[in-house]
C-alpha cells in the first residue's frame, strides 16, 4: 500500500521495499529508497485528526519560511503537505542521514542557542499548544475514570494537582513551542549539522515549558534508579541559550513549577497509553524535581537575578 501512495499520489519510483526504521510511541516512519535519493513515509498515528495534520504542517512550513533547521517535505502532485488513507494520514519527507547527538556540554550549547533562536521567531503561527489547565484536568478525569484513586502515586498525583497557583503561567512570555524537544527528536547531519524532527507538537505558548524540558530530561542523570540534574549540562545549556535571548525573572521563579509541571504531563501521557513502566520513569523524574530542585538548578538560575 506504501508504495502505491507513493506511485499514484507523490509520483515516486521506489527501488525497495519499505522498511520500518522508526516505530515511535504514535507514529511509524518507513524508509523508502527511491531512483533519486532515500525518503520518509511517516504514517500518522491513528485517531489523529485532520486539524491535527494540518496544524503540524503549518509548523513545519513556518519553521523552514524561518530557516529553522527541518527536513524537506514533499508535497504530492496535487500540492499537498499529506494524504487520507485507510482511517489514517500519510506524508513523504526527506531522509535526513546522521546520528542523534549524545548527551554533552558541546551539544546541550547548541541546543540552547537554537531553542533561543525558535523563541525569538515573531509569532506568526496560528497553533496553540493545549493549556497547562486543561492537560492537568485530563489527567485529573483520566486516574478518576479508572478508579485508581486508592493507589499510593494516584493520591499524590492528586495533592499535586491541587495547586493551581503553582501551576499558572499566564504571566510568562509566550512564543514558539517546540515542546518535545530532546536528543531522541534532533539528527546531527554531517552536512548540515541540526536537524529537528517530531513537530505533532509545535505551537505557541509560555516558552518556560520548552526551558523546564531540557533541564529536566536532557540535562539530568541517572544513578541506580535515582535522576539527578547535571550542574555543567544545565550550565551549558543555559550558556547556548543567552546567547540569543535571556530569561525573564518571572520565568526564573517559575521555573521550580514549570519543571514539575512538564514532569507530571509526561507521567499524564504515559499512563493515559498505559505504558506503566515509563509512567513510573516520569514520576521519579517529578521527585527528583521536588528534591533536587532547590541544591542545583535553582543556584544556576539565581546568578540572572
Amino acid at each position: 500500500m506504501l508504495l502505491d501512495v507513493l506511485k499514484d499520489l507523490y509520483g515516486f519510483s521506489a527501488v525497495s521495499e519499505p522498511q520500518l526504521f522508526s516505530e515511535g510511541m504514535v507514529n511509524k516512519h518507513h524508509l523508502v529508497e527511491t531512483t533519486d535519493s532515500k525518503i520518509v513515509i511517516k504514517t500518522h498515528r491513528k485517531h489523529k485528526t485532520e486539524k491535527e495534520v494540518r496544524n503540524e504542517f503549518a509548523a513545519i512550513d513556518f519553521l523552514s519560511l524561518h530557516k529553522f533547521p527541518v527536513p524537506d517535505v514533499y508535497k504530492t502532485l496535487k500540492k499537498e503537505f499529506y494524504v487520507e488513507n485507510s482511517e489514517t494520514f500519510f506524508s513523504v519527507s526527506e531522509f535526513v542521514f546522521g546520528d542523534h547527538p549524545i548527551q554533552s556540554e558541546f551539544n546541550l550549547i547548541l541546543i540552547g542557542e537554537w531553542l533561543a533562536k525558535l523563541h525569538s521567531l515573531p509569532l506568526d503561527l496560528e497553533v496553540e499548544i493545549p493549556s497547562p489547565e486543561s492537560r492537568m484536568i485530563t489527567l485529573r478525569k483520566f486516574i478518576e475514570s479508572k478508579s485508581n484513586t486508592s493507589t499510593r502515586i494516584s493520591q499524590l498525583v492528586f495533592k499535586e494537582l491541587k495547586d493551581k497557583d503553582g501551576f499558572d503561567f499566564s504571566e510568562c512570555p509566550k512564543g514558539i513551542v517546540y515542546w518535545d524537544i530532546s536528543f531522541n527528536n534532533i539528527i546531527c547531519s554531517p552536512t548540515r549539522g541540526f536537524v529537528f524532527l517530531d513537530f505533532d507538537d509545535v505551537g505557541v505558548g509560555n516558552l518556560i515549558f520548552d526551558i523546564a524540558k531540557v533541564l529536566c530530561y536532557d540535562c539530568t542523570g541517572v544513578n541506580q534508579g535515582n535522576f539527578f540534574f547535571k550542574r555543567n549540562l544545565i550550565e551549558a545549556f543555559l550558556k547556548g541559550y543567552y546567547k540569543h535571548r535571556r530569561l525573564t525573572r518571572t520565568e526564573v521563579l517559575k521555573m521550580y513549577n514549570a519543571c514539575r509541571f512538564r514532569m507530571l504531563d509526561y507521567f499524564r501521557w504515559h499512563f493515559s497509553a498505559q505504558h506503566t513502566k515509563r509512567s513510573f520513569e516520569y514520576w521519579n523524574r517529578f521527585l527528583s524535581v521536588k528534591e533536587n530542585f532547590e541544591f542545583t538548578v535553582k543556584p544556576i538560575l539565581e546568578k540572572i537575578l
